[in-house]
């Protein structure tokens, strides 16, 4: 991570300022799409994603995973609903389907529902069960055909339809079937040309069409395209390709103006790149990061903020199941509040507001603290863990005047006197217009030393702040 706050020869000016020796100048950076990492882990990973029919929340389900007082990783059947920060899950829900992981799942835009179809135990064979999700609840779907239960299959939709295609079946034979479900039944097609029979393909749900990619047959692994234009397939005839790969992750993202792919396994090795079909055509995308990834991926489009969303396992030394939540896109920029406010003795919180702008090479954030009684200090720090001496963080501020319950959130590695009026401090960060600072993370925390005693020390809560294109 660069350290671009560390030798500031004076601690009341802004950070342009601060770094100008370090950095030198350069000319405006040109935005870029790249991913970021959201907080945290997600409870499991091999669950289906897909967008949701209220206000574009995604909706996760399923999956294998290690709950609280569990030993072991076990098949899932929470529902959670992510809002573009976090993934809450969905609270009494009487009625829901069975555990499962490697769920299929697609959102039915003109039904406004969520469709689930199919999946398996993590140790057993597959279902063949049909379920909606209204927001709300869950409903299952009695259809009078049911497809034959299989492994490795997906499921998009198409403008009007579901559509699900491929798989593989216990005794492991391979299909190349196209299945329609309208709401009501399940209708086996035949069309004139279709993909050849495959599972672990990966299918994305398109402006009135589907794309499918990749997967693998009795030969082995595929890089083939294919579009389904709710009639019949088409072969995607592309000048280049990602390799061939099972089990990738893959969204329609409208920003892009085609689809995003990420990852799969390509041989015995998990592809790490980005790519886009655009116009019919694969590119490949540079970007500074690249999530970190394990067998399972899954993701949806998250319309409210312009993202593709993906969850995707991890290893060791992470709980068992649990998976990380990454997004790609524009403006991923962010300042995160954690932490919690203290005022031990005297009245009134200390609060600290990200008032204005984001933290982007060449741009400003401003932050702010109200009801300011002593000197006002704003920390700025490097890590989150530990101080620079080693002790881990968060520590107690007791020791200085506070309580037990009064922390320091984050390494202080710089202490700046902020503009105090009218009882408000507030300071700018304007960040030198620099490649290099893509991808760091600082800390901001605020301070109100009352004078002449440090008694009566008050804490604001602190914010993490990520650095990305502007």
């Amino acid at each position: 991570m660069p350290r671009f706050l560390r030798s500031s020869p004076s601690p009341s000016i802004v950070l342009a300022a601060l770094t100008a020796a370090a950095f030198g100048s350069t000319s405006q950076l040109r935005a870029q799409y790249d991913w970021r990492f959201a907080a945290g882990l997600t409870t499991a990973n091999a669950g289906g994603v897909a967008e949701g029919p209220v206000g574009g929340q995604l909706v996760r389900f399923g999956g294998f995973g290690l709950l609280p007082g569990q030993t072991t990783g076990t098949d899932q059947d929470g529902t959670w609903l992510w809002d573009g920060v976090v993934w809450t899950p969905v609270p009494n829900l009487t009625t829901r389907p069975p555990a499962r992981v490697t769920t299929m799942m697609a959102y039915d835009a003109a039904r406004q529902v969520v469709v689930l179809h199919g999946g398996r135990t993590f140790t057993g064979g597959p279902f063949s069960d049909t379920w909606e999700w209204d927001g709300v609840q869950w409903q299952q779907v009695v259809t009078a055909t049911v497809p034959t239960p299989r492994f490795g299959a997906t499921l998009a939709y198409d403008g009007a339809q579901v559509v699900l295609f491929g798989g593989m079946l216990p005794n492991g034979g391979f299909l190349d079937e196209t299945w329609i479900y309208d709401g009501v039944d399940w209708t086996l097609r035949n069309p004139t040309q279709r993909p050849a029979a495959r599972s672990e393909h990966v299918m994305a749900s398109g402006p009135g069409e589907v794309v499918l990619f990749g997967g693998f047959d009795s030969v082995g692994q595929r890089n083939d395209t294919w579009r389904w234009d709710g009639v019949d397939w088409q072969p995607v005839s592309t000048t280049l390709a990602p390799s061939a790969r099972t089990r990738a992750a893959m969204a329609y993202v409208p920003q892009v103006g085609g689809y995003v792919l990420y990852g799969g396994t390509s041989g015995f090795f998990e592809a790490r790149a980005t790519w886009t079909l655009v116009g019919g055509q694969w590119s490949e995308v540079t970007t500074q990061r690249q999530p970190v990834l394990q067998v399972y991926r899954t993701a949806a489009y998250h319309a409210p903020t312009g993202r593709f969303v993906g969850v995707f396992g991890v290893g060791s030394p992470n709980p068992i199941g649990s998976g990380v939540t990454a997004e790609f896109g524009f403006d991923l920029a962010y300042v995160d509040a954690y932490g919690q406010a203290c005022s031990p003795t005297t009245p009134g919180m200390l609060v600290l507001n990200h008032v204005d702008g984001q933290p982007r090479p060449g741009g400003t954030c401003s932050f702010e603290f109200a009801a300011v009684a002593g000197l006002p200090l704003f920390a700025i720090g490097w890590s989150d863990q530990t101080l620079l001496t080693g002790e881990p963080l968060p520590l107690s501020l007791a020791a200085i005047g506070g309580n037990p319950s009064c922390m320091l959130h984050q390494s202080a590695d710089l202490l700046t006197v902020p503009a105090l009026q009218g009882g408000v401090a507030s300071i700018d960060l304007t960040l030198p217009n620099q490649t290099a600072l893509i991808g760091a993370e600082f800390y901001v925390q605020g301070f109100d030393l009352a004078t002449p005693a440090l008694n009566t020390l008050r804490v604001t809560r602190a914010f993490a702040c990520g650095v990305d294109w502007n």
